[in-house]
């Protein structure tokens, strides 16, 4: 390599350092100003875990409704209705 291409060689390493370091600063600030993630108050939770628990329940009696109408519409008698 010639002198002007290790020049320009060292000049890319140079810029490219500093554009990390650059990014790494910006990412530091960003992260000092934001707020600390908060905790949801305990009704929330308590909410939370009520709402998954019927959708369970949910889920669960809706699987045997299903199964249960689809055992009647397949009866000759009710095909009818």
């Amino acid at each position: 390599m010639t002198s002007p291409e290790n020049r320009l060689e060292a000049l890319s390493a140079e810029s490219a350092s500093g554009f990390e370091q650059a990014g790494r600063r910006y990412r530091d600030r960003l992260a000092a100003a934001a707020p600390a993630p908060r905790e949801d108050p305990v009704r929330v939770q308590r909410l939370r875990a009520r709402l998954r628990a019927d959708a369970d329940a949910a889920d669960a009696v809706l699987g045997r409704l299903m199964l249960a109408a689809g055992l009647d519409a397949a009866r000759p008698r009710t095909r009818g209705r």
